[in-house]
């Protein structure tokens, strides 16, 4: 149970901090990742509803959604192995 507690306690931020707490610090604020997460910030909260535009999908609408689709999938591929994902489980 003081394991469990401890762990969760982590989770939300007060507790011990780990030896390995600032390598995660290190590759999260990265010149890469900052304006990523900016931006999908600003999308998320500021966007257009998707619903709203794929209503009506135009030929620049269609560009557009191909150019984020194959971004995604180049992203995908080229960031395809995540150490800290595979810590998890």
């Amino acid at each position: 149970l003081p394991s469990a507690l401890n762990y969760c306690a982590a989770m939300f931020g007060s507790g011990a901090n780990s030896v390995t707490a600032p390598l995660v610090g290190g590759q999260i604020y990265t010149l890469f990742h900052m304006p990523v997460m900016l931006i999908a910030a600003l999308v998320a909260c500021f966007g257009t509803q998707t619903w709203d535009f794929t209503r009506q999908i135009t030929a620049p609408k269609a560009v557009i959604i191909m150019l984020l689709f194959a971004t995604a999938i180049v992203m995908l591929t080229a960031t395809s192995f995540h150490p800290f994902i595979y810590f998890i489980f």
